[in-house]
Parts: structure tokens; sequence; C-alpha cells
């Protein structure tokens, strides 16, 4: 699973920065040459960044040089992508509500690529997903317009529709 990945970032051609965290009873060095292609570090050095520890998922996204994050579809990852950043996303769910949502920003929202739906992603599923949301300037837009909405939404005084329904239900009760 990590080897592909490794390999889909390679053949890219695009930098990344790659949150790896390694297991607490294994140095992260000996993790990394265990997990990942020989020499893949050496080769990608001048593009890519492995962090092997906790890393910051709000201040990184927040961060203008991010161009795509690769999601399990978590709905916290999924609201601070689009929220921080407004950057497509290379989606990878593996279970519960993790389906739904993929298929949701790939099929309604039209903001993300699904790499594997069906397992573990090939190398080519993710090169692929990756020029899609690096390159496709119509799915790049729109999730900075998705970004956008969010934000209006999150700072409207007005009452959304679940404080108007909730205001109707309480009259109902009332009533």
């Amino acid at each position: 699973m990590i080897r592909e990945l490794a390999h889909g970032l390679e053949s890219s051609g695009f930098a990344f920065l790659w949150s790896l965290p390694s297991p607490r009873n294994e140095e992260p060095a000996a993790y990394l040459n265990r997990v990942l292609p020989p020499n893949f570090a050496e080769r990608t050095s001048g593009r890519g960044k492995i962090l092997t520890g906790w890393v910051p998922q709000q201040l990184v996204l927040s961060h203008p040089a991010i161009g795509a994050l690769v999601s399990h579809c978590g709905w916290s990852s999924v609201v601070e992508c689009i929220l921080l950043a407004g950057v497509p996303i290379l989606a990878w769910p593996f279970l519960g509500d993790q389906l739904p949502t993929c298929r949701h920003l790939v099929d309604e929202y039209k903001i993300a690529v699904d790499i594997g739906v069906d397992g573990v992603p090939s190398a080519d599923d993710v090169e692929r997903g990756l020029r899609a949301v690096m390159e496709d300037q119509e799915l790049r837009n729109r999730a900075k317009q998705r970004r956008k909405l969010v934000r209006q939404a999150a700072l409207s005084t007005q009452p959304g529709s679940s404080g108007h329904n909730l205001a109707e239900f309480i009259s109902s009760l009332a009533g």
C-alpha cells in the first residue's frame, strides 16, 4: 500500500509533503527503509518531504503551497480541507461514512478524484489522481468556490435551514 503510493508520487513528478508516522516501537529511519521503495527518499529529495511524527494538518492545509490532499474522506479532514485550503481531494475511503462522503465529493461537488474505493490504489491510480487534481483547472476552481461558499455560510449571521427548522419544531411543540 505505502509502496504503491510512493511509486505514484514519484512517477507523477509533483512536489509533495507526506505524513507517514512511524510506529512507536520503531525508529523512523528504519521504518521508512522498511516500507518505502529502495532509495525513494533520495530520488525525490528535491521535491518531496516525508514527516514521520505528528503533523499539524490545519497548519499544513492553511499554507498556499498545498495543491491537494490525499484523504480517507473522514468528515473532519474533508471539512478542514475545504474550509482551510479549498484544494481538491484524492479520495481513498476505507469504511463507514467515508464511502458516502467520497461519493458526494466525487459525484456531487466534483472536487475529488476517487483513487481507491475498490481497495488499495495502484501506483497508476495515484499518479492518475494526482494529475487530475493538479492539472484540471475546472476541478481546482470548484474546490476554491466550495471553500468560498463554506466560509460565507460559516460567517453568516442569518439562521440556516437547521436553525429555521429547529425554530419551527419548537413553535409546533409550543402551539
